[in-house]
């Protein structure tokens, strides 16, 4: 398996929608599974792979030349239990103009990027559980 296909295989892992199956077949010497999910470049992919042991982790691993089969069963397949919750995602949102510059002008003063202090401040409202009042009025621009 070339570099760039054992890259794009590992992309896989971080499909927050991909599933993952146990392969009872090929698992006599250690605990095999096959992860189906959308790589990086948007194309979708099954991934044979292992958990190997790490110090006291598991870290997992494709598996190069495998055997698969020609049909494989996701009926009872599990959500992708690898993905890091805790990555970015890239999504696009509307804010106010005066939100962007408060944040902006902010930014610059402590010398990060604005799309970053507004990632700091939604993670300490989540750290927090802060609630928020929705106020319905004409004078709030959307």
């Amino acid at each position: 398996m070339g570099r760039g296909k054992r890259a794009e295989a590992k992309s896989v892992f971080a499909d927050e929608y991909g599933l993952v199956v146990f392969d009872e077949e090929h698992s006599e010497c250690e605990d095999r599974f096959y992860l189906l999910g959308i790589s990086k470049d948007r194309i979708l992919l099954v991934v044979p792979h292992n958990l190997r042991p790490k110090s006291n982790s598991k870290r997992k691993r494709a598996i190069q030349g495998a055997k698969m089969k020609k049909e494989i069963d996701f009926s009872n397949a599990i959500r992708n239990p690898y993905v890091d919750k805790t990555l970015k995602r890239q999504i696009t949102i509307n804010l106010s103009g005066n939100v962007i510059d408060y944040f902006k002008e902010m930014a610059e003063s402590k010398g990060v990027p604005y799309q970053t202090l507004i990632n700091i401040f939604l993670n300490d409202c989540v750290n927090k559980k802060l609630d928020i009042a929705v106020v319905e009025s004409e004078s709030i621009p959307t």
